[in-house]
């Protein structure tokens, strides 16, 4: 566990938060049983809720897949605003540019928390290496994103990426 990883969790709660809804979601689709639906943990599953192995191969690559791309794609729409009115118009009113970084810091909290914990994307990349040549075809992009984006946010580097954006949108 990487006291960077823990805080970093803690300053994009909103988006930690919007994940663990996610996965809970899911979990409850898929009758996966939750073990911990704490979010905010101080371990390892901070951002993510504790549940058991997904046994079954393509519900275990939607298990990781499907609350990132819902998370991905709220990141996505409340980055436009901010992008347009503080990088390209450069608004004017305090209220309006107060409202524009929040939607920013919602935005960037969203998108730091897309991929899968670690041990769900292990599970996830173990079943995907089992399944039939045409379903890796399939889910091949995703797999791949979400393996290597589960370490990128392990050692936190999706924070520091996007804190890279936020200013470079602000400037």
């Amino acid at each position: 566990m990487s006291i960077l990883y823990i805080i970093t969790k803690y300053i994009t709660f909103p988006g930690a938060l919007l994940r663990c809804f996610w996965e809970q979601f899911m979990c409850k689709i898929g009758k996966v049983p939750i073990e911990n639906n704490k979010c905010l943990q101080v371990n390892e599953m901070c951002g993510h809720i504790e549940h058991e192995i997904v046994d079954n191969k393509v519900k275990s690559f939607f298990n990781a897949f499907i609350p990132g791309l819902i998370v991905f794609i709220a990141g996505i729409t409340f980055l436009i605003s901010p992008l347009i009115n503080l990088g390209y118009l450069e608004i004017s009113g305090t209220a309006l540019k107060i409202v524009m970084y929040v939607m920013l810091y919602l935005a960037l909290s969203m998108l730091t928390n897309i991929f899968p914990s670690i041990e769900d994307a292990i599970v996830m990349w173990e079943n995907y290496k089992e399944l039939k040549v045409s379903l890796k075809i399939l889910f091949s992009v995703g797999a791949v994103t979400m393996y290597v984006g589960a370490y990128l946010e392990k050692y936190s580097v999706t924070f520091f990426t996007n804190a890279i954006i936020a200013v470079l949108i602000i400037l």
